[in-house]
């Protein structure tokens, strides 16, 4: 009796030729299955005087496919929505005319299997019309957000995002905005320099930073988060973790301050940064190497077995943290796994202590306290307690060294931890 792990129909003849008393000589005759690659339809997806590239591509919950593209006329782009179904038989075409005066590369749309719907990211400098409802912030470079209907390319609700600055869009280093979507809210994240302005309510923190931006599921702004140093903060792109958690990837060249903290590898490091629901900064890593990583390209999924962060991006050099990873050509693929695992430090939502300045060098004052004695403790980001007492106003952090801590002050109502940064 012989058994076979091969797949079942694959062995088609086993026979016994020969039998000794040690061995047993089979002549095994069994078929290969050969599969070959033969085209099933093709289709062509435009006029004959259009000239459309290909930015992405979904399938929607019954099957049909819906293709995002873009195409010039004359000075301005635009975006073009288009379904077919599963013989690449177009069913709707929906045209965003003169979206933007420069190309939308870098644009992104994903299907909603929980709001069955499609959501799109474009950037765009473009005045209301028929389909955006809102200006162009003071005619800058912006991005549209919006909801569209899967059965037609109708927009459900639409909402510009950004600042009175040109938002960084498509470029050679991969600098597109992008979005989550959770199950009760969306978050879009982008790369700017402008400052309080348009839809952005709070101070940038570096030249550039990453503002992550929080809307409900009808498209109403909940609040908007900078992530930053006192350099540069390029956005790559945004995860849902599990355990009301997003994850970050980023590039800097940031030093130790504001959420950074640890100091850059080399020029440009890739920089990961873990946050509750509200864009609080749990926690933040620096990986790379001693040249400059972009992260051109970077991608971030979770590993199945363990809820880890898997990272692929590229990398144009071999020293990975002083690691012996050779490159075997002028830019290789770069993949790697990261802990998602953070320690929560519980923060007060009614607290009424604000501590100022912050960054500080010195001396740290604390407002609305009227006098109160408060008992305060300091950790690093380790955990680790570092300093404590008691104060009527005001705490010396003169002893600490540069880097970022968290400030746990204790009064008779309250208890309050907040994040503070020593330079």
């Amino acid at each position: 009796t012989m058994t076979s792990s091969m797949n079942e129909g694959i062995i088609k003849n086993i026979r016994a030729t020969h039998i000794d008393s040690r061995h047993i000589y089979i002549n095994i005759r069994h078929d290969i299955l050969i599969t070959e690659l033969n085209e099933i339809w093709q289709k062509r997806l435009s006029d004959y005087d259009e000239y459309i590239d290909g930015i992405g591509m979904i399938t929607l919950g019954n099957g049909n496919i819906v293709l995002l593209g873009e195409e010039k006329e004359y000075s301005h782009y635009n975006a073009i929505l288009q379904c077919v179904n599963s013989d690449g038989d177009l069913l709707w075409r929906k045209d965003f005319s003169s979206i933007s005066s420069e190309s939308i590369l870098g644009s992104s749309i994903k299907y909603s299997s929980i709001d069955d719907a499609i959501y799109m990211l474009i950037n765009s400098n473009a005045m209301s019309n028929s389909y955006k409802s809102e200006d162009a912030i003071n005619g800058t470079m912006d991005y549209w957000f919006a909801k569209v209907n899967p059965t037609d390319g109708t927009v459900i609700w639409d909402k510009t995002i950004g600042t009175n600055e040109d938002e960084r869009y498509y470029s050679e280093y991969g600098d597109p905005a992008c979005f989550v979507e959770t199950e009760s809210f969306l978050y879009v994240a982008m790369t700017t320099k402008g400052g309080i302005s348009g839809t952005r309510t709070c101070e940038r923190k570096g030249y550039e930073d990453m503002l992550v931006t929080k809307l409900d599921k009808s498209g109403n702004i909940i609040l908007d988060k900078s992530i930053g140093n006192d350099m540069y903060t390029l956005t790559r792109c945004i995860i849902e973790l599990p355990d009301n958690r997003l994850a970050c990837g980023t590039v800097s060249d940031g030093n130790v301050a504001y959420d950074k903290t640890e100091p850059c590898k080399g020029g440009n490091d890739l920089w990961f940064i873990i946050t509750d629901y509200d864009v609080n900064v749990l926690t933040d890593k620096t990986i790379g190497t001693s040249y400059g990583d972009w992260g051109t390209g970077m991608n971030m999924c979770l590993s199945h077995s363990d809820n880890n962060i898997v990272v692929a991006t590229s990398t144009p050099i071999n020293d990975i943290d002083n690691n012996t990873i050779w490159y075997g050509g002028v830019s290789d693929i770069w993949l790697f796994e990261i802990s998602s695992q953070t320690d929560y430090i519980e923060f007060s939502i009614d607290a009424p202590t604000v501590v100022y300045p912050n960054p500080v060098s010195d001396v740290l004052y604390l407002k609305n306290l009227s006098g109160e004695q408060v008992n305060y403790s300091i950790f690093n980001v380790l955990g680790q307690e570092v300093a404590n007492g008691f104060s009527y106003g005001t705490i010396s952090v003169a002893d600490l060294e540069k880097g970022v801590y968290f400030l746990q002050i204790e009064g008779e109502n309250f208890r309050e931890t907040v994040k503070i940064v020593v330079e």
